[in-house]
């Protein structure tokens, strides 16, 4: 399940949409770290057997004429695979690049990602991705689907099967008013080829204007080799505490 592990980052990254970025003229700068109580993503992996994790990111924006921008986004986060004798934990590091066009409410970007962990270079410690992400807005909803692959090896079992070379994301987001608040929630739905499908329910609400909270609801099903696998079938959730910048 290691490739599994790899794969938080860009869960994390691909669906982290709230914006809260400071502008530098044609620059945005959004910057967050965190504190999550229970160890899951909205992908449904389980980053650190469901204990508390710490997590930061740092996203720069750069916009052309309001039709054409790139986006990099970094993360880091604490994860349990590899714990390295010392008791200390390691951290998974993701770095995406994405350029887009924006026209009539649609949004297009194609992306290129890495992912490394501060472990023991093993197998799946080390990956890079491609992607297209597309999002249409209409009434306040952007309606999306995300398309990645996974550019190195892909994982096997020792029978040889190949799982998690390819993840689709279909995404829904929306923000409301509650008691006076902005809300952000976000349902999707992931399939990671030959591995497990999952719903999940993101909201996030700024407490003050630099501090958030967030829960996370969810289901996962195995498929493929995983399918009756107890890590793959299960319900999960999430809170956290994060400051924005």
């Amino acid at each position: 399940m290691k490739k599994i592990l790899t794969l938080i980052v860009a869960s994390m990254l691909a669906l982290s949409s709230q914006s809260f970025a400071k502008d530098f003229g044609d620059y945005k700068i959004d910057a967050e770290l965190g504190y999550v109580m229970d160890g899951w993503t909205q992908d449904g992996s389980d980053l650190n057997s469901a204990r508390p994790v710490g997590y930061a990111s740092l996203d720069i924006e750069k916009t052309y004429n309001d039709t054409f921008r790139f986006l990099l986004e970094n993360t880091a986060v604490e994860v349990e695979d590899d714990t390295p004798s010392d008791g200390s934990h390691s951290l998974a590091y993701a770095h995406r690049l994405t350029a887009s066009y924006l026209i009539n409410g649609w949004d297009i970007g194609v992306y290129g990602e890495v992912n490394d962990k501060n472990a023991n270079n093993n197998s799946g410690d080390n990956q890079s991705f491609q992607g297209l992400d597309i999002g249409y807005t209409v009434n306040g909803y952007r309606l999306s689907i995300d398309y990645s692959e996974d550019l190195t090896d892909h994982a096997t079992t020792d029978a040889g099967a190949t799982y998690a070379g390819e993840i689709y994301v279909l995404g829904v987001e929306k923000t409301v008013s509650v008691y006076g608040k902005d809300v952000d929630l976000e349902l999707n739905y992931w399939d990671v080829d030959n591995t497990q499908e999952t719903i999940s329910l993101d909201a996030e609400v700024m407490v003050t204007e630099n501090i958030g909270l967030g829960f996370l609801v969810g289901e996962k099903e195995g498929q493929g080799i995983f399918a009756s696998n107890e890590g793959t079938n299960r319900d999960f959730a999430a809170a956290r505490v994060f400051v924005k910048y």
